[in-house]
């Protein structure tokens, strides 16, 4: 058996490379989406932003609004990315649901097309919500997670998707 001394930024980084190879699938060449069809909820002249990290979200998920409630926390996670949701419903349901949640309107998308296209199109696959992409500069995933999203693995992200 071998035994490592590591410091304690070589610890650091190799925690966050283990979170990102564990936690989630990076994708450094893989080009988006297509970004066209996301609508913003509240201001028609904004498109996503890039970079970005994109929570996909349905209001027929349990996860997904448990997901919701973790925006703030999730948030700041993220930064210098910004952070921002997708619903996969019809406008009005999607608005009705963060509004009722007390959730701003200002970073959140709509793609109201049938749901297993979108989540096909973002690489989430059948009907796995939520989902979230990480998006470089580039317009390439730099980062996808299916299921609820740490704060770690935002950390990672803000790091790597900057490169």
């Amino acid at each position: 058996m071998l035994f490592y001394h590591l410091s304690c930024s070589e610890v650091e980084k190799l925690k966050a490379a283990i979170i990102v190879m564990a936690g989630a699938l990076v994708v450094g060449a893989a080009p988006a989406p297509p970004l066209g069809h996301a609508r913003p909820v509240s201001n028609p002249s904004h498109s996503l932003p890039r970079p970005a990290v994109v929570m996909l979200w349905g209001t027929w998920c349990a996860s997904c609004r448990d997901e919701l409630r973790r925006i703030p926390t999730l948030a700041v996670a993220a930064r210098p990315l910004p952070f921002v949701t997708l619903a996969i419903d019809p406008p009005a349901k999607a608005a009705a649901a963060l509004a009722a949640g007390g959730f701003s309107t200002g970073n959140a998308y709509i793609d109201d097309r049938d749901p297993g296209t979108v989540l096909k199109e973002w690489g989430g696959g059948g009907t796995i919500l939520p989902l979230a992409v990480a998006i470089d500069r580039e317009g390439r995933v730099c980062g996808l997670k299916r299921g609820l999203l740490g704060t770690d693995q935002l950390r990672a992200w803000s790091k790597s998707c900057l490169l």
